[in-house]
This record gives structure tokens, sequence and C-alpha cells, in this order.
């Protein structure tokens, strides 16, 4: 048999709301929990069973739910699960304020798609501010990632951007990388951190490593850093400033260390024979580089231009 328990806001709630409110925010006063049992006595509500709790545009699932009508504070206990402005709470047990929507709890989930962060704690330090020890965070939202990062701390701003501390990646369960501070965005749809392993007989072993930011609100950058066997080290960056549709432009260098170049004697090149496969015939130097900028931009009228300037550092870079 199920349960339904209503408890409307208090009278002097009421009066709180103007004649120009809106009825649904009126109505959002309210608490719905739909549960196998309940039962309401001094001002707090007690619901167990298949609980599901409606309040402010949020919903609660959960097994058992304890609710203080005067400080609109729930705990909720047993496959909780928490939906409140997009975004999903997963674990075991919760502390959460339909008000101020702070939340505490241990051994959770998140989710805010693409994310997926889960940690042993989670507390709200202040408005629109979410702290989670000792969590992970993914992009690759599933059961069990291929790609993690793992950190003592992080600082969930909704809308804005989720900052790890003392951060180690993990591909699978080996550990590859460790950096202080980790910065993803959530205005800007690309990953903050992207990369690619493998193995090609041109390029030997290879990491590739690109770190995406936002500079400003239209602007977005990149930073690269590569490392190959067979070719050494790498790296450059990408800017883009994007206006509209017509005003943008892009810069981007890139700069290799290449050692398939390394025996070239002083003054010479490689030879058109060369017995690896791989080299190009006539290169000089092992410094390779690229630098590219593109621009669009409107003439005036109906009529729009665009600048394309590219510089490489020989004509076989690649």
């Amino acid at each position: 048999m199920t349960a339904l328990l209503a408890l409307a806001a208090p009278a002097w709630a009421q009066d709180l709301f103007s004649p120009e409110t809106p009825a649904g925010e009126k109505e959002g006063g309210a608490i719905e929990i739909d549960a196998g049992q309940t039962s309401f006595e001094g001002g707090i509500a007690t619901a167990e069973d298949d609980v599901v709790v409606h309040m402010y545009g949020d919903v609660i699932y959960c097994d058992r739910f304890v609710y203080d009508a005067d400080t609109k504070t729930a705990y909720c206990k047993g496959n909780v699960r928490i939906f409140t402005s997009g975004t999903n709470y997963r674990g075991d047990t919760f502390i959460y304020n339909f008000e101020t929507k702070q939340i505490m709890s241990a051994d959770f989930r998140m989710a805010n798609y693409p994310l997926l962060i889960a940690g042993e704690e989670i507390t709200t330090p202040g408005l629109d501010h979410y702290r989670v020890y000792d969590g992970f965070f993914t992009t690759d939202n599933r059961n069990n990632p291929a790609w993690r990062f793992r950190a003592s701390q992080i600082e969930i701003y909704p809308e804005d951007e989720v900052v790890l501390k003392n951060v180690v990646l993990y591909v699978g369960p080996v550990p590859v990388m460790w950096v202080p501070i980790y910065v993803q965005s959530l205005k800007d749809d690309r990953e903050g951190y992207q990369f690619g392993l493998g193995y090609s007989d041109r390029m030997g072993a290879f990491w590739l490593n690109r770190y995406n930011f936002l500079v400003g609100d239209q602007s977005v950058a990149s930073l690269r850093f590569d490392m190959r066997s067979r070719r050494g080290f790498a790296g450059g960056g990408d800017w883009e400033y994007f206006h509209n549709d017509f005003n943008k432009f892009n810069f981007q260098a890139y700069f290799a260390k290449d050692n398939l170049y390394d025996n070239i004697p002083p003054g010479g090149t490689t030879l058109a024979n060369t017995t690896d496969s791989y080299q190009y015939p006539n290169v000089d130097t092992n410094n390779r580089y690229r630098v590219k900028y593109e621009q669009r931009f409107e003439v005036g009228g109906d009529m729009n231009a665009v600048a394309n300037i590219n510089k490489w550092g020989e004509e076989a870079v690649d």
C-alpha cells in the first residue's frame, strides 16, 4: 500500500508571495512524499519503503526519508538519488536542504552530462559551491570509466568550472601522471584535458597531450605537449577568437625537436637515398615547426574576406 503525505508551507511563509508571483512558484513551498509508510509528528515527516519526494522542483528517491519542516532539511538513507537543477547525485546517505541546496554525503556520485564525479564525502561551503573529498572525475560517463582523474579535493561551481587539487590521471587501473591542479570549464564543450596513447612505426610509442581552456567569453585556447619515442618531444598552442560567423581568427603554432634528423652534418641535408623510409630528403635541420594564422572578417555590406598565412620550417614538415 502506498501512502501520500503532502505538507503545505506555513501561513506566514505563504504570505511572503506577492500577487505577481507565478502560481507554480507558490506551490513550490509544499512537499509531496509518496512512500509505503509515512508519518508526521512535531514538525518532522518520516517515510519508508520506495520513497519519492517532490519539492521546489527537486526530486528525491530513497529507502528512508526524514524531513524537518522548519529547517527544510532532509535526511535520506538507502539507494539515494537526488535530482536538482539538471544534476543527479547518487549515494547511500545524504543530508539535503531544499532551500539552500546545501548537501552533505558520504560515498556518493554526481552526474551532470558529460561529467561524472564520485567521492567519499561531499559538503557545501557556500551557495553554488560543492566540495568533494577523495574523489574522482571523468567525462567517460559509465560505471567503469576507461580513464579518470583522482583528486584529494574537488571544488564544483555549477555552470562555471570544476577545480581538482592533488590530481593523478589513471588509464584503467594504471596511474600515468600527477599534476597539482586541474581545471575543467563547464562553459566549454571541449574536455579540459585530451590525450592519445599508442604506437606506430613512423612515430614509435607516443603520448599526445592537449589542455583546453577559455580566455574570456569569446576566446578559447589550447596547449599541446607531445612525446614520441622515435621523434622526441614537441609542443605548441592554438588560440581562437570568435566574435561572430564573419569575424573570427585562429592562430596555431607547433614546434618539434625531431630525433629523426639528429645526424645531419653541419651544412648538409638528408640524402634522397636515405635508408630510413620515414625521412624526407633535403631536410637540413632537426628543428621543425609550422605556424598558421587564419582570419575571417567583414569588409562591408555583404562582402567578407579571408586571410590565411602559413609558415613552415621547411616544405617537408609534417
